[in-house]
């Protein structure tokens, strides 16, 4: 039996393995208790002046909330978006304990580790909890 710790209506939740946006893509192959859910098209629908990143992945077991972006390019726009979601929705999310920015882009350009918004991401999450991947990112 599934045990629901997503704070998002049912109708948010994405079912399937993997997610892709931009020539990025995320698969999944963890075999625990999750949720998928679709954020920039989903539980922010109505909401087109904000930046946020693309998907969250809520997982149940380790009580850990995944923030995805997938991006062509821009690294450092998509930490912003990162950062963005995350303070909105940090009172929905409170439940959980760790914290994780999955970005997967096509080009990644070292000069962006140095922008401030990569710089700012890497202070909130803590570097360990930040995946920067070329392509394809397999979450298990």
């Amino acid at each position: 039996m599934q045990i629901n710790c997503s704070p998002f209506d049912e109708k948010f939740s994405i079912k399937g393995k993997s997610i892709k946006e931009n020539s990025s893509k995320v698969e999944i192959e963890f075999k625990g208790n999750y949720y998928l859910i679709n954020v920039d098209n989903g539980i922010f629908v109505n909401n087109k002046t904000d930046k946020k990143c693309d998907f969250l992945i809520l997982n149940c077991d380790q009580s850990k909330v995944s923030y995805i972006e997938l991006k062509g390019r821009n690294l450092a726009d998509a930490a912003g978006q990162i950062l963005n979601t995350h303070l909105i929705l940090k009172n929905e999310l409170k439940n959980f304990n760790i914290y994780e920015a999955i970005i997967v882009v096509r080009f990644v350009d070292k000069n962006e580790l140095d922008s401030a918004k990569y710089i700012k991401l890497k202070r909130t999450f803590n570097k360990t909890n930040i995946k920067i991947k070329s392509r394809v990112y397999v979450y298990n």
